[in-house]
């Protein structure tokens, strides 16, 4: 018999435990890996959930109506009796706001009732269920992600895209909430824009069920969590892979240090890949389908925090890239061990554990080498260690400094330690030996600056240099 462990609000059944999915081709999620947990639900109550909700948007509006109907009649007769003038009672059908609210209401329930035919003709077997994988990383901390359980990852997938296709074109595009800026670039627009309120990117029965559960876990324990979505096509389909299976991706849920009680939305990779999330659309179906009031948040500008090599597949070795679930267990160790916290989604990519994990040069501006041209996956950011990606980072920032040094010294040497920058990056997933390249160069930089300092004394004595020069090569060694 399987014992039953209390995680959050959920009782599930422990299995599975001691699995190692390091070596997987599917996942390289890190080696501290203790197993997972298994919870099950009843897909079918998903409907009647839903069509409680469409009820109340639909009894709100109707209120709403009469409440119109009744101030329209009092308007017209205030009108007929001289007590309103006619000017006065044009201006109130231009300007009436009570008018516009219907509009939008009407709007919106246009788009729910629409998403309720959806879910209506899926077919729901009984015993779906998804996973809540438990990491115990060397901070000593638990870290959960709730992901889908393969037994049932084809549950309505298929019928799901097909019914996408019958919608009209009357919705809005869903790639450009925030900024149309890409992060490559440093000038990235981080002004404050309106997230839309709907995008073709519908929430799939499960993934309602799963972040809700999430953002539970997140309210209850004031933690971030790992939870995974589908992935999706520009048309809002769920993309499927190579091998013909539905895919998924992973994200990070994180509360606001503040009072707004606001979950930020992370992205481990891109931002565009999971913003719907914020929608007006997605929170208000969360927050009625679920127990929790939370608004979901998203960067209103492009963020790439981490990117694979292009053309190369993850895996676990040093010249591989790392998924999405590894970068997002990662980031998640790194936010739950720093002690100052986020307050404004805007400032996302200036936060520290961003930064640590980050593989963008926009973010992390001590990255100098180009990594897609060399091929680096710098895996060293990411290790399972946190001393050690706190180590690297320490280093690579000194060795920034030290190469630019070096640059304005002796350049012939500055490339000859960029190579060799480039192949310690390449060729280990140790720190140590990062340590000695640093070694090295602080130690190469001493010798080209003192071989300076010599042949600046010599000119000196020799008398073959004017003052004015010896102090233009001295302001160039300081």
């Amino acid at each position: 018999m399987s014992k039953n462990k209390q995680i959050g609000n959920l009782k599930m059944p422990i299995i599975g435990l001691g699995a190692n999915i390091e070596q997987s081709e599917n996942s390289i999620t890190p080696r501290t890996f203790k197993g997972q947990d298994l919870c099950t639900f009843d897909c079918s109550s998903i409907p009647n959930i839903i069509n409680k909700f469409i009820i109340r948007c639909q009894e709100q509006l109707a209120d709403i109506l009469k409440t119109y109907n009744t101030c329209l009649e009092q308007i017209k007769t205030l009108n007929e009796s001289g007590m309103v003038s006619n000017s006065d009672y044009s201006q109130f059908f231009n300007t009436n706001q009570l008018q516009s609210n219907i509009g939008t209401s009407k709007e919106r329930l246009k788009h729910f009732e629409k998403y309720q035919n959806i879910i209506n003709r899926l077919e729901y077997p009984k015993n779906a269920s998804f996973l809540v994988k438990k990491y115990q990383c060397r901070s000593d901390q638990t870290i959960l992600e709730y992901t889908f359980n393969s037994n049932n990852l084809h549950f309505n997938i298929e019928q799901f895209n097909s019914f996408l296709l019958d919608f009209d074109d009357g919705f809005e595009q869903n790639s450009s909430i925030g900024s149309s800026k890409k992060s490559g670039s440093k000038k990235s627009n981080r002004s404050e824009k309106k997230q839309q309120f709907f995008t073709k990117k519908l929430l799939h029965p499960l993934e309602i069920m799963m972040l809700n559960q999430a953002i539970a876990e997140v309210n209850n324990n004031s933690k971030p969590v790992v939870t995974n979505i589908f992935a999706r096509n520009d048309d809002g389909q769920i993309k499927y892979s190579d091998n013909n299976e539905p895919e998924v991706h992973a994200i990070v849920l994180y509360k606001l240090d503040n009072m707004s009680g606001e979950i930020l939305v992370i992205d481990p990779n891109n931002s565009t890949f999971s913003n719907h999330l914020a929608t007006g659309f997605s929170n208000i179906l969360l927050s009625n389908t679920g127990e929790n009031s939370n608004q979901l948040v998203a960067p209103n500008h492009i963020i790439k925090i981490y990117s694979p090599l292009e053309g190369k597949k993850t895996g676990p070795n040093n010249d591989q890239s790392r998924d999405c679930i590894d970068i997002a267990v990662k980031l998640v160790d790194e936010i739950i061990n720093m002690e100052e916290g986020l307050n404004d989604p805007r400032k996302l990519a200036e936060w520290q554990p961003i930064i640590h994990i980050s593989n963008n040069d926009v973010i992390d501006s001590s990255i100098i080498l180009d990594l897609e041209q060399n091929k680096l996956p710098l895996r060293n950011k990411q290790s399972s260690d946190q001393n050690i990606r706190k180590s690297f980072c320490n280093i690579q920032n000194n060795v920034q400094i030290l190469l630019n040094m070096l640059l304005k010294i002796n350049l012939e040497s500055y490339d000859e330690y960029l190579n060799k920058y480039a192949s310690v990056l390449f060729n280990t997933d140790d720190h140590k030996a990062m340590s000695q390249f640093l070694d090295e160069l602080k130690h190469n930089i001493s010798t080209n600056t003192n071989s300076i300092v010599d042949n600046i004394k010599l000119c000196v004595l020799e008398g073959q240099k004017s003052s004015d020069e010896i102090i233009e090569i001295s302001g160039e060694v300081e």
